[in-house]
């Protein structure tokens, strides 16, 4: 089957071969279609940093996988997690974010430490942690506004922490309650925030 101009635009972005195989014989013409269908988190997400969708949605969200893993933990640690998810939500609406965060990461730290060696736990402490990076990483942006670096090096930071978080959230709760939140992706990055950004010829309406 001849590639559509959808799965061209992804190839070229760098999408991997199960992702582009799906829009291909799924016949999703439009990007709207595909993001309506897709029931792969990773794979939305990773579109998502791709094109460079707000960066505090896309740690919205992660953080929404992340608390999915909290019962993973020791039922003594629970309370580490909870403070870290409050602090990295406070951080949205602090004039000092930086400062949540530090402490967030503290306490990511912390429990990390405290769930060493038993591997469902681990991974749930980790994920947690991953979203704090995610977190500072998107909040400071400083790679660009300080830095005057080139917005890639942003964008596939991001991206990179965002798959891991991902990768320990799926190690913690598994394939199909990690990866497979194509629907929690969808109303916390809603397709009104992906749609601009994406070519006029791929994208199928607003």
């Amino acid at each position: 089957m001849n590639p559509t101009p959808l799965s061209k635009y992804l190839k070229d972005l760098g999408a991997c071969d199960p992702a582009l195989a799906w829009t291909t014989y799924g016949l999703w013409i439009t990007a709207r279609d595909l993001w309506a269908q897709c029931h792969r988190a990773d794979w939305m997400l990773w579109l998502a940093c791709r094109v460079v969708v707000e960066p505090k949605l896309v740690t919205k969200t992660l953080l929404l996988l992340a608390r999915r893993c909290v019962p993973e933990l020791a039922e003594g640690h629970r309370a580490i997690a909870k403070t870290i998810i409050g602090l990295v939500r406070q951080s949205r609406g602090d004039l000092l974010p930086g400062a949540c965060l530090s402490m967030a990461h503290r306490c990511a730290e912390e429990l990390v430490s405290k769930s060493a060696g038993a591997p469902r736990a681990s991974c749930a402490a980790e994920a947690l942690r991953r979203v704090v990076v995610h977190a500072w990483q998107a909040e400071s942006k400083h790679f660009v506004d300080t830095k005057g670096e080139d917005p890639l090096l942003e964008m596939w930071t991001l991206l990179n922490m965002a798959q891991r978080v991902v990768a320990s959230a799926t190690g913690a709760i598994g394939t199909s309650r990690a990866k497979y939140a194509g629907a929690a992706v969808r109303k916390l990055i809603p397709w009104s925030a992906v749609a601009p950004l994406l070519p006029a010829h791929i994208r199928g309406g607003q």
